[in-house]
């Protein structure tokens, strides 16, 4: 307030005027309002999270029959496969018995349509004859198909008894949990034998790497004909290393002379195939083979419990 002395400016005064009183009724009406506000938030969160649960309940139901679906069609293929492969590329007893049933099934047919489509002797002869012959030739094709298999099960068996002796020893270390694993040189001998049977084995190679592996396996038979002689055995491999080094002498000759065609050779390898075989089986030439081998059994301790 001005008085004589004192100057107060007046540029920036504004006049206030009084507001309607805001009562207590007024303001519980005003946090009911706002209270149903926030309850439908709430509740259209709510909403909102049950129904993208639901969503996905959906989707995970869709995706699993889709997954059960592929599944379903997935094994029916692998058994359709798995049949097809017994048929066509039959491997154990159970497969040939398919294959045989199926044949005397289709046999007990034809017969049946033979005896129902033709009225005259004559024609039924002539059909059995058909039928006959051809039941010949399927039956000829499944011993074919059965010497094809034993020949692969004993290559797959002979595979698995050459790992095994090459396979290093191991334990589980009580303290860590860890494997070791030891390579002791009877381990790293069968090793180095499973590696030249296999590549004895192979031959689908040119003439140089044959005669390099031939000459890998003179040397190692010549080696253990010379620690026979050394050691005087007298239960020894002499005749299988003789046996194997004129064989192998046989094949480098036919080969150096250029003959590489496999039917001329076919013999003469398999020879050499087994006899290098059954002496990879020797203690004596492959010492790991002793942890293996089955002896035959004593009729003298038979019996005993040691």
């Amino acid at each position: 307030m001005e008085k004589p002395g004192l100057s107060i400016d007046q540029k920036h005064d504004k006049t206030l005027y009084p507001k309607p009183y805001f009562t207590a009724d007024a303001l519980d009406a005003l946090k009911v309002e706002k209270a149903v506000i926030m309850q439908a938030h709430i509740r259209g969160f709510l909403a909102r999270r049950k129904a993208a649960k639901l969503r996905r309940a959906k989707q995970e139901a869709i995706d699993r029959e889709e997954e059960e679906r592929a599944s379903a069609q997935k094994e029916h293929e692998m058994r359709q496969k798995r049949l097809r492969d017994r048929c066509l590329h039959p491997k154990t007893y159970s497969d040939f018995a398919v294959l045989r049933r199926e044949l005397e099934a289709w046999r007990v047919q034809e017969t049946a349509r033979i005896k129902h489509m033709f009225d005259s002797d004559v024609h039924r002869r002539q059909a059995f004859k058909e039928l006959l012959h051809r039941e010949t030739e399927l039956l000829q094709h499944i011993e074919e198909l059965k010497l094809q298999a034993t020949k692969e099960s004993r290559q797959e068996k002979k595979l698995h008894f050459l790992e095994t002796l090459a396979r290093p020893f191991a334990w589980a270390c009580p303290s860590t949990g860890d494997v070791i694993t030891v390579f002791t040189p009877e381990t790293m001998r069968a090793e180095d034998l499973r590696n030249l049977f296999l590549d004895l084995e192979n031959l689908q190679v040119d003439t140089a790497t044959r005669l390099d592996v031939l000459q890998r396996v003179q040397v190692t038979v010549a080696a253990n004909a010379a620690q026979d002689l050394d050691q005087k055995r007298t239960v020894g491999t002499g005749n299988l290393n003789k046996e194997i080094l004129e064989l192998c002498r046989r094949e480098i000759a036919f080969l150096r002379r250029g003959t590489t065609q496999t039917a001329k050779l076919s013999g003469l390898r398999q020879r050499l195939s087994h006899a290098f075989w059954y002496l990879l089986q020797s203690p004596a030439f492959n010492p790991q083979a002793s942890r293996y081998l089955k002896l035959p059994a004593c009729q003298q301790t038979k019996g005993i419990c040691f």
